[in-house]
């Protein structure tokens, strides 16, 4: 599972993953009981609200940083990413180096956790 991989991933790199979600709804819920730094964020999370969307409803929350996920750079999607102003958008596949720089692009050299 992609997923898996991902969360192996960031915590490799020694952050505390605190869980995963597979839609809209269990994102924001998890974001609510956990409050994390940063969130990863698919933006195709199948049906209902899409990634952007969701991030979003975090984002009204609380002060979240967000690195979207996708395979979709076409320029609308890239477009409402930059609209959000949550984050970065990483393409995939993209590499653990590549997910460890985005990381470190938006929290400069200390950790989210930090």
């Amino acid at each position: 599972m992609v997923g898996m991989a991902i969360s192996q991933t960031v915590a490799d790199l020694g952050y505390e993953v605190v869980g995963m979600a597979a839609d809209a709804e269990q994102a924001l819920d998890l974001a609510r009981r956990e409050r994390p730094d940063l969130v990863l964020m698919d933006i195709s999370l199948g049906s209902g609200p899409d990634g952007v969307e969701a991030a979003g409803n975090i984002a009204a929350l609380m002060a979240v940083k967000v690195i979207f996920l996708t395979a979709h750079t076409d320029p609308q999607t890239v477009a409402r990413v930059r609209e959000s102003q949550l984050g970065a958008i990483l393409s995939k596949p993209f590499t653990d180096d590549q997910l460890a720089q985005a990381i470190t692009d938006l929290f400069g050299s200390g950790s989210a956790g930090s």
